[in-house]
């Protein structure tokens, strides 16, 4: 079969680190298994992302072209002026640098565009360089753009983000996202959208990444129940709703945080007070983030792993990235999730877990309890035909979905 080749516009790539970093990296390398060879364009290093350089291995062999952005986290004066006043976010003129450098290739170089947000400027980009060059476009919402739980604009932006959120859905060749409630989402916000041009390819996880070195990480004493959350932190605002719910569970059940050890691995650098505040020092541990080919010992060496979301039902339709490495490795989660949300589903449905409504501390921490001692009677298990549901969050068989997708996208 004929190899085709296809723009990858992302500001998710090696050496950066974190979970969207890892789906764009997974789909340049597999889908060059499938016959799709990427061209990734992305921003250069700016000091304003965490860096992964271990995986940069992974991605030798991908041809990466990189365009400078402005460091925002050291012009925070800049970073408000446009926030308040550019169109979509602070990386609208990346993607105009992005869109004019582009301009300057030669037509035929690729069959297709894919743009993965966010940021969701990058659409804007992909959009651009689509009808200059006459290819079909995909547009990539790893994460919801106005719908998102934590977008906040005023009036006038609003009606910005929306008209171009509005344009992008109805421009790209085809839509992408994370989550089925994230399309469902979608088309009832915006009903215009033909349902046939939006498919649902979840985050994953790759075994190859999930390989263990038999050392086990410092801090995991036996005796003690190890509990894991993998990925940055957000602030009290968000991360608080765990804490409480801790400090809840203690106080139903004192001494508890003596037998058991929260180990959170990422970047810490937006921690918060409240652990202290709250007392938690006992049982919670904090470690800088550790390298994609260094979690499989950290998720190995937990009895159990965790993930949380904030009282918001815009955070129905969200898994964050790190679940997908719990389920790849056979983990029971305890979630503090929407009721109704995705993760709930996916956890009760194949009874992998628990999920708690963050909503209500009580409740949640009486539901962290019952999860604490189910774990210890055994209680969870991934069955033996569970290879079904395991598949659909395999990276590989996902990259096979979007070859696919590209495939029907290019007749020609």
């Amino acid at each position: 079969m004929k190899e085709k080749k296809f723009l990858l516009l992302t500001h998710a790539f090696p050496p950066f680190g974190g979970g969207g970093v890892q789906r764009m990296a997974k789909f340049a390398v597999y889908l060059e298994q499938e016959n799709w060879k990427a061209t990734v364009l992305a921003p250069r290093e700016s000091g304003d992302s965490w860096i992964d350089e271990a995986r940069m291995k992974e991605v030798a062999g991908v041809e990466v072209i990189r365009i400078g952005k402005r460091n925002l986290k050291q012009d925070q004066i800049w970073r408000k002026i446009v926030r308040r006043f550019f169109p979509i976010d602070p990386y609208f003129q990346w993607a105009v640098n992005a869109w004019s450098l582009i301009r300057t290739y030669p037509k035929g170089k690729w069959q297709l565009i894919f743009s993965s947000s966010p940021p969701h400027s990058i659409h804007l980009a992909g959009m651009w360089i689509a009808k200059e060059l006459g290819i079909p476009w995909v547009a990539d919402f790893r994460d919801h753009f106005t719908q998102g739980p934590e977008y906040k604009a005023g009036f006038f932006k609003q009606k910005s983000d929306r008209f171009f959120e509005s344009k992008f859905l109805k421009m790209a060749s085809a839509i992408v996202v994370n989550t089925e409630t994230n399309r469902k989402e979608i088309l009832s916000k915006f009903p215009s959208v033909n349902p046939d041009k939006l498919h649902v390819i979840y985050n994953g996880f790759d075994l190859a990444d999930l390989q263990q070195n038999q050392v086990r990480p410092e801090g995991f004493e036996k005796g003690l129940t190890h509990f894991l959350y993998l990925g940055g932190l957000r602030g009290d605002h968000i991360d608080g709703t765990f804490y409480h719910t801790l400090a809840k569970a203690i106080q139903f059940r004192p001494g508890i945080e003596n037998r058991i050890r929260i180990h959170i691995v990422g970047d810490i650098s937006r921690k918060g007070a409240l652990p202290e505040k709250l007392g938690l020092n006992t049982c919670i541990r904090f470690s800088e983030p550790v390298a994609y080919n260094e979690v499989a010992n950290f998720i190995a060496a937990s009895d159990a792993c965790l993930t949380w979301q904030r009282p918001n039902s815009r955070y129905k339709g969200t898994i964050a990235g790190k679940v997908f490495d719990y389920i790849g490795m056979r983990k029971p989660i305890f979630s503090l999730g929407q009721p109704d949300g995705e993760i709930a589903g996916i956890l009760t449905q194949y009874g992998i877990g628990i999920s708690a409504d963050p909503s209500d501390t009580g409740s949640a921490a009486l539901a962290f309890l019952e999860f604490h001692d189910a774990l210890l009677r055994g209680e969870f298990d991934y069955s033996k035909d569970s290879a079904d549901f395991l598949s659909i969050f395999d990276r590989r068989r996902q990259a096979s979905q979007l070859a696919s997708l590209f495939s029907k996208l290019c007749t020609n």
